[in-house]
This record gives structure tokens, C-alpha cells and sequence, in this order.
């Protein structure tokens, strides 16, 4: 009596197309144990267990003949994930053939940001962020996500085919719109860094009025009170010289 057993794998998509490596949750592998009689007599009851398959069988096969059975397994996503590959080994009678596929990781993600304000005007407002990070690989992503100006630190996990967001805000500042400059806000997301800057608009601008305590003046000697008002009605801090040399 003797005997081989052997076995293969095929792969498809979940569309049915062939491919040499599985890529994605959802690819099939076709597995086939084969046994073949080797020997001059008829094997009768022999085992066939492959617990990955969920098969557990008994084969007879005549001499100079084979039999085989025939499985699929579906990859999962935690396949992709912790796997640089599939190996599955049967228990044929005495011996183990195994098969390897190879699992083909392909990690990706972008990271962008987005403002909910596309200009400011004035101390007080607030700026809201939006950070958007998408999962562009096959295998599931957990990236970490700071953003020290909208105090935002934390860890995002995203599936396949997913997004993620984080929101954040900021007060823009008296010292934001004097400045006059765009307020950029940059965070890092694992090894990017989306950035956006929201432009500042300023308007600067004041009045400046005079008054005098007195409507009239009768006497020599009396002594007239004026007031300079200077009013800012810009959005601007000003910084305007005053000069009077009647009243030194």
C-alpha cells in the first residue's frame, strides 16, 4: 500500500477574476487535496481532516487512481491585516501537505484639512477645522492625529474603503487680525501634515472728533476745555499721533 497527498490553491477576486496573491477582504481561495493510490492495493477509510476548511472526511481510492475534495475560503479583513500570509495544512492519514498564499499588505492613507470659514474679520470668531484621514490601502490603518492650536490629540482607527474626521476650533485673536497675516494651522497626521491657512481681512479705520466745554466765551481769562475723541471703527488696533499746539 501507498499513497501522496498534495494540495493547491487558486485565487480568484470576488468578481471571479484569477490573481496570483490575495489583495482584499473578499478575494476566494480555491483549495484542492488530492490523494493518490501509489500502491497496489485499494486504500479504504482513510482520513482527511482540515480544520481551517472545516473538512473532516474519510476517502477510499483504487489503485492508480486519485480523489480529491475541493474547498473555498473566503479572506477576511483580519487576514489582510496580520498576515503576510495564508498557510493551510491538511492531516491526510499520516502526512501534512501544505499550501502557502502569499497576502499582499498595502497600507495607505491621506490626511487633508478643511476650515468652515474661507476669511475672518474679527477677534472672537471662531474657526472651525475639519481633519480628514482616509484609508487608500487594503489593511486596516490606526493612525495618531495632534493638532496642538485646536488642542486636538488622539488615535484614529479606519477600516478599508473608510474615512475618519476630527473637529477642532480656534478663537481668533485681537493680535490674529492685527497681524494681518493668514492664519495657518498645520497637524500632523502619523507621517503627513495637511495644513490650511484662513486669510485675515483687515479694515482699518477711525474717526477723530473735537469739543469744547464751552458754547461761548464772555470774559478774558476763562478757560476753555477741549476734548480730542479718537474712535477706532476698523477691525484693527490703531495707533494715530495727536497734535494741538493751541493747547500745546
Amino acid at each position: 500500500p501507498g499513497y501522496t497527498a498534495s494540495k493547491t490553491a487558486t485565487i480568484v477576486d470576488k468578481d471571479g477574476n484569477a490573481k496570483p496573491n490575495v489583495t482584499a477582504a473578499g478575494d476566494v481561495i480555491t483549495y484542492t487535496i488530492t490523494v493518490a493510490n501509489t500502491g497496489n492495493t485499494t486504500i479504504k477509510g482513510l482520513s482527511v481532516v482540515d480544520e481551517m476548511l472545516d473538512i473532516n472526511k474519510t476517502v477510499d481510492v483504487l489503485v492508480g487512481k486519485s480523489e480529491t475534495i475541493t474547498k473555498q475560503y473566503i479572506i477576511q479583513q483580519s487576514d489582510i491585516d496580520n498576515n503576510a500570509k495564508i498557510s493551510n495544512t491538511a492531516i491526510v492519514g499520516t502526512q501534512k501537505p501544505t499550501v502557502d498564499v502569499i497576502v499582499e499588505q498595502k497600507p495607505g492613507y491621506t490626511a487633508s484639512k478643511t476650515a468652515d470659514k474661507a476669511k475672518v474679520t474679527a477677534a472672537g470668531e471662531k474657526i472651525t477645522y475639519t481633519i480628514t484621514v482616509t484609508n487608500t490601502g487594503n489593511t486596516t490603518i490606526t493612525v495618531p492625529v495632534v493638532d496642538e492650536m485646536i488642542d486636538v490629540n488622539e488615535t484614529v482607527t479606519v477600516n478599508v474603503g473608510e474615512s475618519k474626521t476630527v473637529t477642532g476650533s480656534y478663537t481668533v485673536s485681537q493680535a490674529d487680525i492685527d497681524s494681518g497675516k493668514s492664519i495657518k494651522n498645520v497637524a500632523t497626521v502619523g507621517d503627513k501634515k495637511p495644513g490650511i491657512e484662513v486669510p485675515v481681512e483687515q479694515k482699518t479705520g477711525y474717526t477723530a472728533t473735537k469739543t469744547a466745554d464751552k458754547a461761548k466765551v464772555e470774559a478774558a481769562g476763562e478757560v476753555i476745555k477741549y476734548t480730542i475723541t479718537v474712535t477706532n471703527t476698523g477691525n484693527t488696533t490703531v495707533k494715530v499721533p495727536v497734535v494741538d499746539e493751541m493747547i500745546n
